[in-house]
């Protein structure tokens, strides 16, 4: 259930942020698109981007966004994907994946909280 809420919320947001770290400090951009592929979620990139960089040095990340009744948070890791996942990822997505150092990682260890306008954080593992 935790991942199909997961997605819904993602899908709701439109664009949500994903957080990294880095040697200046934490580091925070817009990310639009993702696919479940063998009942996880993955994201994708370019070895060209600091992004990249970002996740070989340190996989611990976190996303947020916020919807006009709540917001929602997910922390985890993203391990870098299997050329099986990138295929995926093309066939969905045909434009994402067109540059030859596309990569795609996965969500790993993840946990939702959503805050609710009107009630408690309601907490969950991916």
């Amino acid at each position: 259930m935790s991942l199909k809420r997961a997605t819904e919320l993602l899908d709701l947001s439109g664009v949500f942020f994903l957080a990294t770290n880095s040697a200046n400090g934490v580091q925070v951009r817009p990310f639009g698109v993702y696919i479940v592929y063998q009942n996880e979620i993955y994201f994708i990139t370019n070895t060209s981007k600091a992004v990249f960089e970002q996740l070989k040095a340190n996989q611990r990340v976190q996303i947020s966004a916020n919807l006009a009744d709540r917001w929602f948070r997910i922390t985890g890791d993203l391990v870098e994907g299997s050329g099986e996942s990138l295929a995926a990822f093309k066939q969905e997505f045909p434009k994402y994946g067109q540059q030859d150092d596309a990569v795609t990682f996965v969500l790993k260890n993840g946990e939702l909280i959503e805050y609710p306008s009107n009630g408690p954080a309601i907490q969950s593992i991916i």
